[in-house]
């Protein structure tokens, strides 16, 4: 029986062998990011906080694309002169119902309420992402009545566990 073993065992393990030079010609899984984005992205985000606050909601970087998506509340003028800093970068420009400055305004609002572990604005500008421990129903209700004029996307979850705590 152990003469038997002994091949098998041989047979598997060269087979189990990997061979790293096939992994070479695979594509890569993650996206690099594209220097031209990136540049575009720094120069434009401190001039839409700023100076188009009241329109801006959001950036998107599309590395796969590659382009930018700019999220804001339309604006003949925010739409030119963002074209004109991102040279050098696709921008594609969408709709928001939100600018950044109301969603930052109703995530305060929303993480008054007891059971909300999580609140950030959506990217979009489509309103407000809230994970609560508690019943969803209930605390979109309650948002409703806290924080009236926003959209509210809730789900159920588990609070965040800080790094080093587990």
């Amino acid at each position: 029986m152990r003469t038997a073993a002994l091949p098998v065992a041989a047979a598997l393990a060269l087979t189990a062998c990997g061979h790293p030079t096939e992994l070479e010609d695979q594509p890569m899984t993650t996206p690099m990011n594209d220097p031209a984005l990136m540049t575009a992205a720094d120069a434009i985000v401190p001039v839409l906080e700023r100076r188009f606050a009241d329109f801006y909601a959001g950036l998107r970087v599309r590395n796969e694309v590659p382009e930018l998506v700019v999220y804001r509340k339309p604006d003949p003028e925010l739409d030119a002169e963002i074209t004109e800093l991102g040279q050098g970068a696709r921008i594609v420009f969408q709709d928001a119902k939100y600018t950044l400055v109301e969603l930052k305004a109703s995530v305060s609002c929303a993480m008054g309420v007891p059971t909300v572990v999580i609140a950030g604005p959506a990217v979009e500008g489509s309103g407000v992402r809230v994970t609560t421990t508690g019943d969803p129903a209930t605390v979109v209700a309650d948002l409703e009545t806290r924080c009236p004029g926003m959209d509210f996307h809730v789900e159920q979850g588990e609070a965040p566990v800080p790094a080093g705590r587990r």
